[in-house]
């Protein structure tokens, strides 16, 4: 069960990681068996993330990514994204590309070194 309102997942291998918006966490879920491996309670809801370098990047309304180890779940930072609710982002090149809620605001993100 991940919640009432699931985002979309962010994919590194069996590993999956998908908002929980009514709940305000980050769920961590292995494909494979379909089995709930963590949670991580967050501030603000949750939004549309990304796995980059093995890193899942998980975007909330307040304009944060949150970065968890993309296998084990283990914190790995928080950014500012830059822009008002960064309602999706997408990992390419070694960078971060955040667009905001609106449509107006894409940016991108250099995030540290996993």
């Amino acid at each position: 069960d991940i919640g009432e309102e699931a985002t979309w997942p962010a994919a590194a291998g069996d590993e999956l990681w998908i908002g929980d918006r009514a709940g305000k966490a980050v769920v961590h879920v292995n494909a494979r068996t379909g089995t709930i491996t963590g949670r991580a309670p967050l501030a603000a809801i949750p939004l549309d993330g990304d796995v980059l370098e093995g890193v899942a990047w998980i975007p909330d309304k307040l304009g944060r990514l949150h970065g968890f180890d993309a296998v084990t779940g283990e914190p790995k930072g928080l950014l500012d994204s830059q822009v008002t609710e960064p309602f999706v982002i997408a990992g390419f090149d070694g960078l971060l590309w955040a667009a905001d809620f609106q449509g107006t605001d894409v940016v991108r993100i250099k995030p540290p070194a996993p």
